[in-house]
C-alpha cells in the first residue's frame, strides 16, 4: 500500500525508523507514555519501563522483548537456540521454539513468523492486561503466543491450551519427518489441521 509522503513523515518523526527491534521497543515506551490508559502500563518508570515490568526486572535486566508490546515474534542477536535475547513474558505465555518456527514457513522463519500470525489471529481472545510479567531470555525466531490467546486455546484452561500447542508441535514434527531422508520434507500444512489432529 502506498504512503503519502506526509503521513510517513509523521510516522517516522514519532516512531523512528524501525532499524532493529531495540529501536521499536524505544518508540513503543514513548507511545505507552503518551497514552498511561493502556493495561499494559501504569506509566512510567525512571529506568524507561512501564512501572509494572520494571519492577519485576531483576537488576540488570534490559529487555529488548515484551510479549505484545514488541510483537510475538522475537528478533535479535544470537541463534535460535541461544537464549540471548532479554524479555519479559507474563505467567500463562507459551514459547514456541525457532525451529518450529522455521518448519512452519517452510525453512523460513519470517514465512513461520506470519504463519504464527495469522493463526493467533483466528483464535478470539481478550486483550486486555496480559497478566504478571516474568523476566526471561529468549532466543532469536522463537515466537510467544500470549496468555489470552492460550487460554482462549483451552477453551478458558491455559494448562490445556499449552498440551494443545505442544501436541501441535510434536504433529509438525511428525509430518516433517515424514519423507524418506534423502527426499525434501513435505510442506508444511495450515496450522488449523495440525490443530485438529492435536485434538484428535
Amino acid at each position: 500500500m502506498l504512503m503519502a509522503a506526509p503521513t510517513q513523515q509523521y510516522l517516522e518523526s514519532t516512531l523512528g525508523k524501525p532499524s532493529s527491534r531495540l529501536n521499536q521497543l524505544k518508540a513503543m515506551y514513548a507511545s505507552i507514555g503518551a497514552r498511561p490508559q493502556n493495561p499494559f502500563s501504569q506509566g512510567m518508570a525512571k529506568g524507561g519501563l512501564p512501572y509494572k515490568y520494571e519492577e519485576a526486572a531483576p537488576e540488570g535486566h534490559h529487555p529488548e522483548f515484551i510479549t505484545g508490546l514488541t510483537g510475538y515474534y522475537a528478533s535479535g542477536g544470537g541463534t535460535g537456540q541461544s537464549d540471548d535475547i532479554p524479555a519479559m513474558l507474563h505467567q500463562g505465555d507459551y514459547v514456541m521454539d525457532a525451529d518450529t518456527v522455521a518448519s512452519l514457513g517452510d525453512g523460513s522463519s519470517k514465512a513461520g513468523a506470519e504463519n504464527l500470525d495469522k493463526f493467533r489471529k483466528q483464535i478470539p481472545h481478550h486483550k486486555g492486561d496480559p497478566g504478571e510479567p516474568v523476566p526471561a531470555q529468549i532466543a532469536d525466531g522463537e515466537y510467544v503466543f500470549p496468555a489470552s490467546f492460550v487460554s482462549s486455546l483451552g477453551g478458558g484452561d491455559n494448562k490445556r491450551g499449552a498440551k494443545l500447542l505442544d501436541k501441535m508441535r510434536e504433529e509438525l514434527r511428525e509430518h516433517k519427518r515424514s519423507a524418506p531422508t534423502n527426499k525434501i520434507p513435505p510442506k508444511a500444512k495450515p496450522l488449523t489441521s495440525y490443530l485438529k489432529s492435536a485434538k484428535g
